[in-house]
């Protein structure tokens, strides 16, 4: 019988050290779910990516797509660019009014905001997932959080989504952030304090399928993606 929180539960499974099942174990594709239902391993997947502020979120989403091995799916957005972001790859950016005209139209599978402050300046940055078309056999990879993450799914089916939670501690987050470039101390603080309420302990396991540890390098990160998406689908 499976587990009411993982659509593939195996209980001869076990994790590696690279992640950690929140909760559950899985077993391969095709699997019977809870409806008596099997999903043909011809459905697409969609990996949706959780997870803090600078967490390594984005370095996960670009690796993968640079190997060839995932389809990002790009959100719209009312923030600016940042530097060396395209339109229509890393986000499509437009208006505040473009952006409320999309969603009377209801275009959108799940919109999100997020309080900030730009040169001393409060703002809101609207961000969205617009409603597609998706191929069998593909596998999607896309950054939202845990609201986008819970409408993604419920709007896609849950055969055809996995939820994964990047963690990485606070003062190696505050390090990356730093790299960044146009570092906002008093924006930090009000970052960290936003996540730790919406990235609450409950909440991730409430939600996401796995977290994956980001300590390492890039290559450690890639590894442990690969185990832990491995693990659920026995795609390779």
């Amino acid at each position: 019988m499976n587990c009411a929180k993982c659509i593939y539960w195996n209980p001869d499974d076990d994790c590696c050290d690279a992640f950690e099942c929140n909760g559950t174990e899985c077993a391969s594709l095709p699997c019977e779910q809870p409806d008596g239902s099997v999903i043909p391993v011809t459905s697409y997947m969609i990996t949706i990516l959780c997870g803090k502020s600078a967490s390594g979120k984005d370095t996960l989403l670009r690796e993968l797509v640079k190997r060839g091995d995932f389809v990002p799916l790009v959100s719209t957005t009312t923030r600016p660019p940042r530097e060396g972001e395209v339109d229509g790859k890393d986000y499509f950016f437009v208006s505040r009014e473009e952006f409320e005209k999309r969603k009377a139209e209801d275009k959108f599978v799940e919109v999100r905001s997020y309080n900030t402050l730009v040169g001393g300046k409060k703002d809101v940055w609207f961000y969205g997932l617009e409603k597609q078309e998706l191929e069998g056999c593909k596998d999607y990879v896309v950054i939202l959080d845990l609201g986008g993450a819970e409408e993604c799914r419920r709007h896609y089916g849950r055969s055809n989504t996995l939820i994964f939670y990047v963690d990485a501690p606070d003062a190696l987050r505050r390090d990356r952030a730093e790299s960044r470039g146009s570092f906002d101390a008093t924006e930090w603080s009000r970052r960290l304090l936003d996540d730790d309420v919406v990235f609450s302990d409950e909440r991730v396991m409430e939600v996401c399928d796995m977290t994956i540890n980001n300590v390492g390098s890039v290559e450690t990160l890639l590894s442990g993606f690969d185990d832990a998406f491995e693990h659920f689908t026995n795609r390779k």
